[in-house]
């Protein structure tokens, strides 16, 4: 049974900002008690989690708290994870690196931003997608007839998050090509020389050009339909290839 000290995490399970905290709570060895957001379905419930009862103030996902430490993005929650790490052979956070993370976390943050904007048209009208995102009460039968509800759930997230005039496609581009550069300086396949929050970070980034198998972040097939780009996969498609192995050897499936 969960005890007030027990970790809490609320993510949206597709999201690759869900990901990437999850991840670096696994990897630290940290126990946690998972809870699925649906969204607008449990909205009260993470402002709940995160202590946050402004209507006029935005939550995000994911959502940690323990006790009465509470941490609202994925950073600071990696950050937690880091700080009470129980895994002897990895430091997700060097200290000496700090810098070189915080820049890898922010280009991660912008370009999937981005590219979240530049699915939400197709996730609109993938009829797959519609019906999978309603709330798992809804019965088969009445899912072809309710995709409007899941039509809200996306452009309230469309209004949620706007972007400014600089987050643009070649910002995306630009964003690949020097993760590109990154790794062919790098000495192997870790952008910092070892394995650290700096790689989860640009390997999640992937997961909107082509998701990671289901094994690792199941989806359903609209989903992996809107967030496949092939113009992009097919620009990097050496970058799949490093996410692919940065999961194989650092993700348990």
């Amino acid at each position: 049974m969960a005890t007030e000290s027990t970790l809490k995490l609320m993510i949206f399970p597709p999201s690759p900002w869900s990901e990437k905290a999850r991840w670096a709570l696994d990897v630290a060895g940290l126990g946690y008690q998972l809870i699925e957001h649906v969204p607008m379905v449990s909205n009260l419930r993470a402002r709940q989690l995160a202590g946050n009862f402004n209507p006029l103030r935005k939550f995000s996902l994911p959502i940690a708290a323990c006790g009465a430490q509470v941490m609202d993005d994925s950073y600071s929650i990696a950050s937690y994870a880091a700080d009470h790490n129980k895994n002897a052979n990895v430091d997700l956070f060097p200290q000496d690196k700090l810098t070189e993370i915080q820049y890898w976390n922010d280009l991660s943050n912008r370009m999937m931003n981005i590219l979240r904007k530049r699915a939400l048209p197709a996730m609109k009208t993938n009829q797959t997608l519609l019906e999978s995102n309603l709330p798992p009460l809804v019965p088969e039968a009445l899912r072809p007839h309710l995709t409007s509800v899941s039509k809200m759930a996306i452009s309230y997230i469309d209004r949620k998050y706007p972007l400014s005039e600089e987050d643009t496609e070649q910002v995306v581009i630009e964003g690949f090509e020097t993760l590109r550069k990154a790794l062919n300086q790098a000495d192997g396949d870790y952008l910092l020389g070892e394995f650290s929050y700096a790689d989860i970070a640009m390997a999640v980034t992937l997961q909107p050009v082509k998701p990671v198998a289901d094994k690792y972040i199941p989806l359903d097939s609209g989903t992996r339909e809107c967030w496949t780009d092939d113009m992009l996969i097919e620009q990097f498609p050496d970058l799949i290839e490093w996410r692919d192995r940065i999961y194989q050897h650092h993700r348990s499936a």
